[in-house]
C-alpha cells in the first residue's frame, strides 16, 4: 500500500504492522516490508559474500532506534574486531553501540564441546538483558560439532524454542551453500532465510541476495544485486 501512495513505510509503520525496520531500504523493498517481528532467521552464504556486515548493519539501525541487541559470537571473528571493522563504514554509532548492544563470546563452551551447557548460557544471557533481537554469528561451526544426524536436528530444534519461547526476533548467521540449506533440518524450523552470494565476470565478482524463504511472506523472489561500500551494504 505504501509503495501505491508514493510513500516509504516508516520505522514506527513497519513496528505497528507486525515488522523490523533493517535499515537498508533496498531490502526492505525486495522483502515489501522489514523482517517479520518475533521470526527466527538465517543468514547464509560463503566467506566474504556479506553476512557479518549485513546483521551489524541492522544491529547499528536498532539499537539507534532504543533496541537492545545480544550478539552472540560463537568460534567466528571476535567482537573487538568486527568493532574495529565496524568503525570505517558510515552508519556506525558507537554511542548507540556502547548503550544498546550486549557482545557475548562463546567460543569456549563450543571448543569444550558443551552444547547444554551453551544452550543454557545463550538462555542466562536473554533472561539477563532481556534483547529485542539476538544475532548469533558462527553457526556452522556449531553444528559441525555435533556428528550425529538426530543431534543436529535436536540441537535446531532446542535453539529455535528456546529462541521463540524468549518473544525475540533473531538471526543466526552460516557459511552455507544452496545444497546444504535443501537437506539440513535447521533450515526446515526457521522462518526466513536470506542467502548472499558473489559471482565472478571476468576480472570483477557481483554480489546478489536472494531472500530464499520468509514465512508467511510474499517478496520479490529470484537474485537481487546489492554493492559494498563506505555506506555499508546496499
Amino acid at each position: 500500500k505504501g509503495e501505491e501512495k508514493g510513500t516509504e513505510m516508516t520505522e514506527t509503520t513497519l513496528e505497528q504492522s507486525g515488522y523490523v525496520s533493517t535499515g537498508m531500504p533496498g531490502l526492505e523493498s525486495i522483502l515489501r516490508n522489514g523482517i517479520p517481528d518475533l521470526s527466527l532467521n538465517i543468514v547464509a552464504g560463503p566467506p566474504g559474500s556479506g553476512k557479518t556486515l549485513l546483521a551489524q548493519q541492522f544491529m547499528v539501525h536498532n539499537a539507534s532506534l532504543g533496541k537492545k541487541i545480544l550478539y552472540l559470537t560463537a568460534i567466528s571473528d571476535p567482537p573487538s574486531k568486527i568493532l574495529r571493522y565496524l568503525e570505517k563504514f558510515t552508519f556506525f554509532d558507537a554511542s548507540s553501540v556502547g548503550n544498546n548492544v550486549v557482545y557475548f563470546e562463546m567460543a569456549e563452551i563450543f571448543r569444550r564441546k558443551k552444547i547444554k551447557e551453551a544452550l543454557t548460557a545463550i538462555e542466562g544471557q536473554i533472561h539477563e538483558h532481556q534483547p529485542a533481537i539476538v544475532i548469533m554469528d558462527g553457526m556452522k561451526t556449531i553444528f559441525n560439532i555435533v556428528k550425529d544426524p538426530v543431534d543436529k536436528s535436536l540441537l535446531a530444534f532446542d535453539l529455535c524454542a528456546c529462541f521463540n519461547a524468549s518473544g525475540i526476533t533473531s538471526f543466526l548467521l552460516g557459511e552455507y551453500t544452496y545444497e546444504e540449506m535443501e537437506r539440513l533440518p535447521v533450515f526446515s524450523v526457521t522462518d526466513g532465510v536470506i542467502y548472499l552470494h558473489y559471482q565472478r565476470d571476468g576480472l570483477d565478482y557481483h554480489r546478489y541476495v536472494d531472500v530464499v524463504k520468509m514465512r508467511g511472506e510474499t517478496g520479490f523472489s529470484g537474485l537481487h544485486p546489492f554493492i559494498v561500500n563506505d555506506d555499508g551494504l546496499t
